[in-house]
């Protein structure tokens, strides 16, 4: 990889690096190569999805990012993309934004997730203006639910027909870190 504007280390073999126009391409086949086992949950994630699609999210989110309003960052296992972990409804007035991932089929189940959304977490408490950081979990989405408890979210309530996915109504869990209980976390 070269020309990053920034990466992120998560552990010797784990990084997050910001993400550039020349990814969009990876990024549409990581996500074809895994449909089945992202649609499910993701309603962005459909047969449809083009490179063009991802060149545009791609440059959605750099825009956001130059507006302070969201910022992602792709997940590398040893220069190979395995997904994303973003930020996103940044509500500057009120110093909050929700944060969300996904990670391919071959690398789910071993701690990833949770280990990027820690790094993440420190990134945006340390460097952006943010004090909550909240995570909506599908219900249904055990994995999900099990990456917030580990990175050490509360679960605050469910909200009922919350999430559209697909055409369908899903009830999600409400999850949120303060950055102050993030820093205790760390003491």
């Amino acid at each position: 990889m070269t020309n990053l504007l920034l990466k992120l280390k998560v552990d010797e073999h784990i990084y997050l690096a910001q993400p550039e126009m020349y990814m969009a391409e990876e990024l549409y086949h990581v996500i074809q190569d895994n449909m089945a086992h992202l649609k499910p949950f993701l309603d962005f994630i459909d047969e449809s999805v083009s490179i063009k699609d991802e060149e545009n999210y791609l440059r959605m989110m750099l825009r956001l990012q130059a507006e302070g309003k969201g910022r992602v960052f792709i997940i590398y296992y040893d220069d190979q993309l395995i997904g994303t972990v973003d930020i996103h409804n940044v509500n500057v007035h009120f110093q909050r934004a929700e944060v969300g991932y996904w990670i391919t089929q071959g690398f789910s189940g071993k701690n990833i997730i949770t280990r990027c959304l820690k790094v993440m977490c420190d990134f945006v408490f340390t460097h952006l203006n943010i004090n909550k950081l909240m995570l909506l979990a599908e219900v249904d989405n055990t994995a999900s639910n099990k990456v917030a408890t580990k990175a050490h979210f509360q679960y605050v309530g469910q909200l009922r027909e919350h999430l559209l996915t697909h055409g369908h109504f899903k009830d999600a869990n409400q999850y949120e870190l303060l950055k102050a209980d993030y820093y205790k976390m760390l003491k």
